[in-house]
């Protein structure tokens, strides 16, 4: 009776454990103006399976004013890595952007891509251990 209730118990763990996105976790990013940026990416707030991403640093300043500014909004995630139709909030233009993120397949790095209108600029993201 036991070991059925343990054997049910886990059958319901396995699809949790394989909830884990590989995206979430702590990253840097450069930035175009050559600020670095250290990033929290999480579920989000009101969909769990998107991605959001909180400013943890500037440059290593954890009091910079950019500091807890959601950077990465609703990533949707598209398989195999990919994540779209979110938003980048850049803070120097006080706007939001079109973007998505494709994370290569070691889950150490990933390129982030973002538009405004017809330009479009990709820079490198790093996990951090």
């Amino acid at each position: 009776m036991i070991f059925g209730r343990l054997a049910f118990a886990a059958l319901f763990a396995l699809p949790v454990q394989a909830l884990a996105d590989p995206i979430h976790g702590t990253w840097q990013i450069e930035r175009p103006d050559g600020a670095v940026m250290t990033l929290a990416l999480s579920p989000g707030a009101t969909e769990a399976e998107h991605v959001c991403g909180l400013v943890q640093a500037v440059d290593g300043d954890a009091n910079n004013e950019e500091v807890g500014t959601q950077f990465i909004s609703d990533m949707a995630p598209q398989g195999g890595g990919r994540y779209d139709d979110g938003t980048l909030f850049i803070v120097p233009l006080n706007r939001s952007i079109g973007a998505e993120i494709t994370l290569a397949s070691n889950n150490t790095q990933a390129e982030v891509r973002g538009c405004i209108l017809l330009v479009c600029q990709t820079v490198q993201m790093q996990r951090l251990p």
